[in-house]
């Protein structure tokens, strides 16, 4: 075996490794599960559906900057926003955003 052809093995292991270690755990729960994303989410994605096929989206640090932007395109273009919690490829549905009423 060459050492390039090793250093490639080694380096696939060791993103395995860490890959484990970031697996969620073995949830009991759907709150368990939501709990767990939102606080442990790369990041928050804000997602509406424009058509066939077609989204909306845009991606946030923080819950609290995906609250306001959903809240903010919602008045813009209408309710249907949605908020989900991100970590790696996985998600979990955080909350929907209304359209507020103008009362």
């Amino acid at each position: 075996m060459t050492k390039k052809a090793f250093e490639k093995i080694k380096s696939g292991l060791l993103q395995a490794i860490e890959a484990t270690k970031r697996m969620p755990p073995d949830f009991k729960s759907y709150e368990e599960r939501d709990a767990y994303f939102r606080e442990h989410a790369d990041y928050f994605t804000v997602v509406k559906k424009t058509g066939v096929g077609h989204y909306s989206r845009g991606e946030y640090k923080t819950l609290e900057e995906a609250e306001r932007a959903a809240q903010t395109k919602a008045t813009i273009s209408g309710g249907g926003w949605m908020i989900y919690a991100v970590i790696d490829s996985q998600s979990a549905f955080v909350t929907s955003i209304p359209l507020k009423s103008s009362k």
